[in-house]
């Protein structure tokens, strides 16, 4: 989305303080940024959770925009780790007393809740976690997906306006607590989160994502060079040396044998010589990529 809309480059402190603006909690955020044209373009915010509470379907789409059209396998290429902020585990609403309720009940309840944006948000959530378990599940991709939630705050941990030090203290401990806990998936039949491999914790799981990030990063970064030095290639005129090489079980260029790449006309007799010497010097074979 950057790349297309420069104006989206907010600061990150704006981001979040606007994301989080509950209605009936939090004010609304309002900031500026600059577009490509050098004006300003002014934000007004309230709670994302409105929009997507729970943004995983949001970067799944924007994944699938941003890969090149005709690639195949796509959806394999996806990694999802989606990170909860706690869910109340007493809040629950009784229809028999909620139909007594006015239009301000709903608004705000006797506890200073907000019923009517609680439940919204608390089913936006839902059905995007059932949705994107949906979507791997399908895809047999299981592994790809890992969702870590904590289903069991009360009292003053499940609020979200009270930021005493008190509490950011608990809440700290409460994600340290939630790293040591299994991998779970939620059951729509009782909204409670179970196990998916009682053996497998959030911990665990979080060092095996991070391994594959680290890794596709390094694949990355060596097609990015690649693909730099071959822009050097003219046309018809310029030949390329690459160096073979074998890494990890899997065949790929090896950048730092890049030497560099003349125009046939000029190649002058002192660069062949240097260019020879080279090659004598290196027992990777060696492959001339002809433009023509």
């Amino acid at each position: 989305m950057l790349k297309k809309d420069p104006s989206l480059d907010a600061l990150m402190s704006d981001i979040c303080v606007g994301t989080s603006a509950a209605p009936a909690y939090l004010p609304p955020h309002q900031f500026t940024t600059t577009t490509s044209t050098g004006e300003s373009r002014e934000f007004n915010l309230i709670d994302g959770g409105i929009a997507a509470n729970n943004p995983a379907m949001v970067g799944i789409t924007e994944s699938e925009t941003d890969m090149h059209e005709g690639n195949t396998g796509i959806h394999e290429r996806i990694l999802l780790i989606s990170l909860g902020t706690g869910t109340t585990s007493e809040k629950k609403y009784d229809a028999k007393k909620a139909a007594c309720w006015g239009a301000l009940d709903w608004l705000i309840g006797k506890d200073r809740s907000a019923p009517l944006v609680d439940l919204l948000m608390r089913v936006n959530s839902v059905m995007v976690e059932y949705e994107s378990g949906s979507f791997f599940k399908t895809l047999r991709s299981n592994g790809n997906y890992l969702r870590i939630q904590d289903d069991t705050l009360s009292g003053t941990l499940a609020s979200v306006d009270i930021a005493t030090e008190e509490n950011l203290n608990d809440l700290v401990k409460v994600g340290e607590a939630l790293l040591k806990k299994p991998v779970s998936r939620l059951n729509l039949d009782t909204g409670k989160l179970e196990p998916v491999h009682p053996e497998v914790t959030n911990e665990v799981a979080l060092e095996r994502m991070a391994k594959i990030l680290s890794e596709e990063r390094a694949r990355r970064k060596r097609r990015v060079v690649v693909h730099e030095n071959a822009a050097l290639l003219s046309h018809k005129s310029l030949f390329l040396r690459l160096n073979y090489c074998i890494c990890k079980e899997e065949r790929t260029y090896d950048v730092d044998g890049w030497l560099a790449a003349w125009k046939v006309s000029g190649f002058m007799s002192m660069e062949r010589m240097l260019f020879q010497k080279t090659l004598n010097n290196r027992n990777l074979p060696t492959f001339y990529i002809n433009p023509d």
